[in-house]
């Protein structure tokens, strides 16, 4: 990314080099940007519409499940979201999918859902095999 300093008149650029292809930051960075929403063009009907459902679907349910998304504190407009969703809506759950207990994220979430908010620590892979058992089990009760 290459950003344009103007001082006293005359521009000067700066570089922000990408961090090497399989670098974590820079898929952190990536990850990131898909979430966010547009700021870009506020009027795309298309895009206004996803957000709409995101909205909806999420103030429908009973229990969210984040994995993979840290709500990272630039992302305002997906705390909002999620505000406006639990507000208007009928969650009594939250769990939030981790590789490792990280206390920064949980608050993160505690701040939109309060006590609601439960971690798993043990990653994405183990959490659905672990779903796929309890759900088993309740099809043989």
């Amino acid at each position: 990314m290459r950003v344009k300093l103007k001082i006293g008149g005359k521009s000067k650029r700066s570089q922000n080099p990408q961090p090497p292809q399989n670098h974590p930051e820079r898929k952190k960075r990536a990850r990131n940007r898909r979430l966010r929403q547009p700021q870009k063009s506020p009027n795309d009907d298309a895009l206004r519409t996803i957000w709409a459902k995101a909205e909806q679907v999420l103030s429908q349910s009973l229990h969210i499940v984040f994995a993979g998304f840290s709500l990272h504190p630039d992302d305002r407009s997906i705390r909002e979201l999620l505000r406006r969703a639990y507000s208007a809506g009928q969650t009594r759950k939250v769990t939030v999918v981790l590789r490792h207990s990280d206390p920064e994220i949980l608050e993160r979430y505690k701040a939109v859902y309060g006590d609601l908010v439960e971690s798993y620590n043990s990653g994405w892979r183990k959490y659905l095999q672990e779903l796929v058992q309890s759900r088993r089990g309740q099809h043989r009760s």
